[in-house]
């Protein structure tokens, strides 16, 4: 180990004679830099940690003492060593209430100042093991803390309270979070490989320099998994884009991250760990791919390697056409196929876990649908019949319909489902496409056939199929007048809210509230 110093005195013998004479490296010490006043080695502090400051106690500009409040302020200095003159007094007894190490008279004897070097030095080695025993302290606890967290096993409480006491209690203010299992892999097969010892010491190793300055963190899972924690998929996908470049170097593998469903809260962490088990070792990942996969992707590749049997295009053309019947029809297909059930639930699960996982990326939700939709991976286990699954397909595709297809924020263009936000926001005023194009700067013309090609619809017959399905919720949840609910989603004109409503819906807003009653 090597411990860091800088010299600080404004004459010059006395600082190049102490860096050249002293036998710095027999003591375990190196020279980082040698300053003629207090301002340039406070500069350079401000940049650098340093083990030991040598310094002059009294200097022009700023003095010794000085110099060893502000870098002790910047949490720069671990010990300090004072060279002080006879005369010295009143700052000699400053400078020992800022609890400097030892302090050495001029002029200077070169053995006096190796026998404070190697007490320090013996200090440093001493505080060093105890940070590491530390260090590896709450490491473990972090690591144990967890390795259960994935499991379901940790409560709000508990959480709350071991990351304070962690000093990680910043991570319950994240917006998100996403987990990633990291694996090496065998670019010539594309399968993950089984890194032996000194691998795996080392991808660890880059893992954690490369997290030092990012919002991620890094434990081991129970099965000695390497695992990844950020906020966002892009911070894990831009941690390990890097580590994967470093890595390759060294082992000649390649590096990948498995990643799990998003969520929205750090206590149901455990949804996404099991998502990014789900395909972990199962799939042959082909060339040139990412080194970060979403789950949503990696049910891709898996169906592209037959490693299961998910209708990615059926599920694909019915998300694009927000089609509810087409979608629970076909989740009841699955449930349904005749064969072993255990395969017909991992079957089901997939293509759900696929489903939400693809909503998810189309619609950019802010908060995660597998918590609005309440998907969690953990609950097909309790399906043991198929009615039981095809149970379940109605409610998933009723809260789908509702939180997704009637939003309509399901485009891959960002553009458009800003402007889709915008009605669902705004629906119950006068909005128009020209208003919405003056407030973001855009041209109308061009808006107005942007979101056509994306969605298939004219912007205002879009608006007006949004404001009579809120007034189809009104009908059958309140007991408003026609009248009034005609107000409430944005028709002044009674008369002209009825004649839009039985072109869309086939019948008066009367007979719709009678029919849903029956």
């Amino acid at each position: 180990m090597s411990w860091s110093v800088i010299i600080v005195d404004d004459e010059p013998k006395v600082r190049n004679g102490l860096r050249d004479v002293i036998p710095w490296h027999d003591y375990g010490y190196t020279v980082q830099g040698v300053f003629s006043d207090g301002d340039e080695a406070l500069e350079h502090l401000r940049s650098h940690e340093i083990d030991l400051l040598v310094t002059d106690i009294k200097m022009p500009r700023m003095n010794g003492v000085d110099l060893v409040r502000r870098a002790r302020d910047l949490g720069r200095v671990s010990h300090v060593l004072i060279l002080s003159g006879y005369d010295d007094f009143a700052y000699l007894k400053s400078a020992i209430e800022l609890n400097v190490d030892s302090y050495i008279l001029k002029p200077v004897n070169v053995d006096e100042v190796c026998s404070h070097l190697g007490t320090i030095e013996q200090q440093l080695g001493h505080e060093q093991h105890s940070l590491r025993l530390m260090d590896a302290g709450m490491d473990a606890l972090l690591n144990n803390l967890f390795q259960r967290l994935v499991q379901g096993d940790v409560r709000a409480p508990e959480l709350r309270n071991k990351l304070t006491f962690l000093e990680q209690a910043d991570l319950l203010l994240w917006d998100g979070y996403c987990i990633g299992a990291v694996q090496l892999l065998d670019t010539d097969s594309g399968w993950a490989h089984h890194a032996n010892a000194r691998e795996l010491e080392y991808l660890v190793r880059v893992l954690r320099s490369e997290i030092k300055h990012t919002a991620c963190l890094f434990f081991w899972d129970r099965d000695r998994v390497p695992m990844l924690i950020g906020q966002t998929e892009a911070s894990l996908a831009q941690v390990i884009g890097e580590v994967a470049r470093t890595v390759s170097i060294e082992t000649k593998k390649g590096c990948v991250c498995f990643g799990g469903v998003p969520v929205s809260d750090l206590l149901e962490i455990h949804h996404g760990y099991q998502t990014a088990y789900e395909h972990m070792f199962r799939s042959r990942i082909p060339k040139d791919t990412a080194s970060y996969i979403s789950y949503a992707d990696a049910v891709i590749i898996a169906a592209a390697n037959d490693a299961t049997t998910i209708p990615i295009g059926h599920i694909d053309e019915i998300l694009h056409h927000s089609d509810k019947e087409a979608l629970r029809d076909l989740l009841d297909s699955i449930a349904r196929d005749a064969g072993d059930f255990a395969k017909v639930s991992r079957r089901y699960f997939s293509s759900v876990m696929y489903i939400v996982s693809l909503l998810q990326k189309r619609t950019k939700h802010i908060t995660s649908l597998f918590d609005e939709l309440e998907v969690a991976p953990g609950d097909f286990s309790s399906f043991a019949t198929p009615l039981s699954l095809i149970a379940y397909s109605r409610t998933l595709c009723d809260r789908i319909d509702k939180l997704v297809f009637r939003s309509g924020v399901q485009t891959s263009n960002a553009i458009v489902n800003d402007l889709v936000r915008y009605v669902h926001n705004r629906y119950p005023e006068g909005i128009g496409l020209t208003v919405y194009a003056d407030e973001v700067g855009m041209n109308a013309a061009y808006l107005g056939h942007l979101f056509r090609q994306e969605t298939g619809r004219r912007f205002t017959q879009y608006v007006r199929e949004v404001r009579v399905q809120r007034a189809c919720d009104l009908l059958t949840e309140t007991s408003f007048r026609i009248t009034e609910i005609a107000g409430k989603v944005g028709f002044p004109d009674s008369r002209y809210f009825l004649r839009v409503f039985r072109e869309i819906k086939g019948c008066t807003p009367s007979q719709y509230r009678n029919l849903a009653g029956n």
